[in-house]
């Protein structure tokens, strides 16, 4: 891992494994998707809506992480406690 972020292409190598894992992420069973498929056909959804639905989604599992890294990094910087990660893990479990 360090060796990609000191080479020109890391960061790109890095982005691309992330579109790849998250995709294959998005691919496995739940985060709803019965639910909204159920909408969808229940409500007669077209494929505008499946789509609006889709970003929707998308976007606010995506600005949650991000939002969660945000603040490990504004009060702990580069170093997050062993035990903020467990409290995480365990709220997280909680959640789902």
């Amino acid at each position: 891992l360090p060796a990609l972020f000191d080479s020109s292409y890391g960061l790109g190598v890095l982005l691309l494994a992330a579109l790849l894992f998250g995709a294959a992420h998005a691919f496995t069973p739940g985060h709803g998707k019965t639910l909204v498929a159920a909408y969808l056909v229940g409500e007669r959804g077209t494929v505008g809506h499946a789509v609006f639905l889709a970003l929707v989604t998308t976007v606010a599992h995506t600005g949650s992480v991000i939002a969660v890294a945000a603040v490990l990094w504004g009060v702990y910087g580069n170093e997050v406690p062993g035990a903020t990660q467990g409290v995480l893990q365990f709220l997280g479990g909680l959640l789902v």
